[in-house]
């Protein structure tokens, strides 16, 4: 048999130090999630289509109601998912792509200078 670790008694100290639920304050609705965030939870918070399955059965019943019926917008939600993700002591990944497109302008770019910057490097030497 390989290396044995055993890891209990770090669990034991993580169990103990996450303590009581957590209340945000969201848009005026008090939201309880759970002390940690079980696993499972944090990989659907990673796929877009299932982030709303994820915070209802974090938040329960009552509390999804409480938290849909403050009609958050995407950037809303996203600054409650940051502040769990604090909380939570995880650091979420690079994001995805925005949901809302960037404005573009008619115009194209142009150069910033008219031509072209002399060399600062000296002249090879000639051998």
């Amino acid at each position: 048999m390989g290396r044995v670790i055993d890891i209990s008694g770090k669990l034991a100290a993580l169990q103990e130090a996450a303590g009581e639920p957590i209340v945000f304050i969201f848009k005026g609705a008090e939201l309880t999630f759970p002390a940690s965030v079980p696993f499972e939870m944090l990989v659907m918070f990673t796929k877009p289509a299932e982030a709303a399955l994820a915070m209802e059965n974090m938040l329960g019943p009552a509390g999804y109601a409480a938290f849909r019926a403050t009609a958050p917008s995407a950037s809303e939600f996203m600054a409650l998912f940051e502040a769990l993700c604090q909380e939570y002591g995880i650091t979420p990944g690079e994001s995805g792509a925005s949901m809302t497109p960037s404005p573009s302008t008619p115009a194209p770019s142009r150069p910033t200078s008219l031509g072209s910057t002399a060399s600062t490097l000296p002249p090879p030497s000639q051998s």
